[in-house]
């Protein structure tokens, strides 16, 4: 076959030819190039559009974390503030465990405060004592202690027998306050 009879065709014909020429190089260029990209490009527009929800709530989340921090912190302050109402600043252990001691049968043989010591927003202030008395009136001493509504607390409690029916104690009791400056 030889060019001659492409060359002798009519403009209707020529036409015609780059018509479905054309028409055949696009539907090519559709099915191979375009429909990929354009299929890439949803995925791409709808991972976009979930990262955009992901990241409002996130920030949501962040949002309602920090208010629900306030209203921790309001009510953090609101504790501190009725505590420290409610405490007796002036009220000393010497004045509340003493005459329960002695109510219960102990023989308080010596009574040293100690230096305050702090505990993170909390203050320390313990009494050394050492006292005399028998099991049950321990127990007893223990569970009153454990009923103030002041915070107490009982460290290196040390138990010796001593005469008869008696226990030899030596322990360091110390109530536990705000400080000074943890007060809004």
């Amino acid at each position: 076959m030889s060019a001659g009879p492409f060359a002798h065709w009519s403009p209707l014909q020529t036409l015609l030819v780059w018509v479905l020429g054309t028409c055949v190089a696009a539907v090519v260029w559709y099915a191979l190039f375009y429909r990929a990209t354009h299929d890439e490009w949803v995925l791409a527009t709808n991972e976009q559009h979930v990262a955009y929800r992901e990241r409002d709530d996130a920030r949501k989340a962040r949002d309602r974390a920090r208010l629900h921090a306030q209203e921790l912190d309001a009510d953090a302050a609101a504790l501190a503030a009725t505590r420290v109402a409610s405490a007796a600043p002036g009220e000393d252990l010497l004045l509340v465990v003493a005459p329960l001691a002695s109510e219960l049968g102990l023989e308080i043989d010596r009574w040293r405060p100690l230096a305050d010591e702090p505990a993170g927003a909390l203050l320390l202030a313990p009494v050394e004592v050492d006292a005399r008395c028998s099991w049950s009136a321990l127990l007893e001493l223990l569970r009153r202690l454990s009923e103030l509504p002041q915070v107490l607390v009982v460290q290196r409690l040390a138990i010796r027998a001593g005469d008869g029916d008696a226990l030899e104690l030596h322990l360091v009791l110390g109530a536990l306050r705000l400080r000074p400056e943890a007060t809004p």
